[in-house]
């Protein structure tokens, strides 16, 4: 009777383990179809979004990329700045805000040199004029147009409301980015623009009702099948040992 007692002990607290792994893990959404992409352990699709505001010959302020439907904790973008390289460190040039379906939003400030940087500051004729810290890149790929040199993007996260139900993202273009700058022999004073390539949205742990379900998500988690595995074995071995302890007693 001991033994069975501690066999299905050992199976409740393996089970229970197993319960929590699945609680601990992250779902994330990586939105729309292009380059699969894993950045710290989060998956994006670059270049399935294009999100661009700018200020030269002509602009674009702000644009807004839907959301609707969804339910997040917090929200992984992949981004950077264009014509930035006469703008210093520390100048907020653009704004992020995720806006709820009860009408509040949360915003981050996009800073040269902080969050955000020039896509091309490693380009050979742009060096001499590059006024801000080239910050390190969470994605880079090798351009050859008139020179060779590696094309970067950078990481940013916004931490949402839980349980707020999404609307929609909006990029903006801060006039801080195109007024009051210097002119240095690269890109002109009054041109800024800032591009968003790859959004991936990471889910609550417990679904919350009230947001579509995906139609393809990421889980990062270890691969389940050893801990079921190992239930299996625990089950089986419990079994043997219950047949083992009946046949003592009915032999007894």
């Amino acid at each position: 009777m001991k033994r069975m007692v501690s066999g299905l002990m050992l199976i409740l607290i393996v089970l229970t383990f197993f319960v929590q792994l699945s609680r601990a893990s992250q779902t994330y959404i990586p939105l729309g179809e292009g380059l699969p992409y894993v950045y710290n352990g989060i998956p994006f699709e670059m270049w399935a979004v294009s999100l661009s505001v700018y200020h030269n010959d002509t602009y674009k302020l702000y644009e807004a990329y839907d959301l609707s439907g969804y339910i997040a904790n917090k929200i992984h973008i992949i981004q950077a700045s264009n014509w930035a390289d006469n703008v210093p460190d520390n100048v907020v040039v653009g704004q992020i805000r995720v806006h709820y379906m009860d009408g509040t939003f949360s915003s981050l400030d996009l800073i040269c040199g902080v969050n955000t940087a020039e896509w091309a500051y490693d380009r050979p004729d742009l060096q001499p004029y590059l006024q801000h810290t080239k910050i390190p890149p969470a994605f880079s790929y090798w351009c050859t147009d008139s020179d060779s040199y590696w094309g970067h993007r950078f990481y940013v996260v916004i931490d949402t409301d839980e349980g707020k139900q999404l609307s929609y993202l909006e990029l903006i273009l801060d006039p801080r980015s195109y007024t009051g700058q210097s002119y240095y022999g690269y890109s002109p004073a009054d041109w800024y623009g800032i591009t968003i390539n790859a959004i991936s949205l990471e889910l609550p742990e417990t679904p919350v009702g009230g947001h579509s379900m995906p139609i393809k998500g990421y889980t990062t988690t270890k691969p389940l099948t050893p801990y079921l595995a190992l239930v299996v074995i625990l089950t089986v071995a419990f079994t043997a040992i219950k047949s083992k302890t009946q046949r003592r007693t009915k032999h007894s």
